[in-house]
């Protein structure tokens, strides 16, 4: 996927969402609250939907950057005389398909430069 740190923040955000994922089920390491364990669910899940709000708000515009640094560098790369339209396409459908179906899609069909 890239460096040693890029896999290992992937890592830590899987870990995280393990997580929220068990404190939403009512098997977090410890409940919203003791005394009640089903009122503190309730009461701890609109946190849980805060949080994952800015969450995807950081997701979101680190995709948008990651994206445009793409576009810039494949735009660097790109031949001389390669027509813009080309170049263009060429981009949005790698972005798309790595936005679609994932890392695999390194292998989509359309041609990236």
């Amino acid at each position: 996927m890239g460096s040693e740190a890029v896999e290992k923040a992937f890592a830590d955000i899987r870990a995280a969402l393990a997580v929220l994922n068990a404190e939403v089920d009512g098997c977090g390491s410890e409940p919203f609250s003791a005394a009640d364990p089903l009122a503190g669910l309730a009461d701890g899940s609109p946190d849980i939907l805060a949080g994952a709000r800015e969450a995807e708000a950081g997701l979101a515009g680190l995709k948008a950057r990651a994206a445009m640094k793409y576009a810039d560098t494949a735009h660097t790369l790109a031949p001389p005389g390669m027509p813009v339209q080309a170049q263009e396409m060429a981009v949005a459908a790698e972005i798309g398909c790595v936005l679609a179906l994932g890392p695999p899609a390194r292998s989509c069909p359309y041609p990236t430069r």
